[in-house]
């Protein structure tokens, strides 16, 4: 039988680090949504955003009380990542954008 999120998300904390490939797994229908969103970067380079987003979501992580919690987490981690990384490419543009005004 196939262990749930929440059973692997506590293993992992318990120090099974190996459960990220699982967890990455049944997580992957969230990271794919958003790494295609990332429309301008190399789609590989996108979906590694995702993962690290994951990642380091996972190791802030204080609390394994119940599913929910834990994918709510998940899921507001990877989101802040993509929105971050989206500033990041629209300031860029719009200095380079004020720049040719200028010039």
């Amino acid at each position: 039988m196939e262990k749930t999120l929440s059973e692997l998300i506590r293993e992992y904390k318990d120090g099974g680090k190996r459960n990220f490939e699982k967890i990455a797994e049944k997580m992957n229908p969230l990271i794919e949504f958003y790494a295609r969103k990332l429309y301008t970067w190399d789609r590989e380079d996108a979906r590694q955003e995702m993962l690290l987003a994951l990642f380091l979501s996972l190791e802030k992580m204080k609390y394994c009380r119940n599913e929910g919690e834990m994918l709510s987490y998940l899921k507001t981690g990877i989101r802040r990542r993509y929105k971050d990384l989206m500033l990041k490419e629209l300031h860029a543009w719009c200095v380079h954008a004020l720049w040719l005004e200028v010039c």
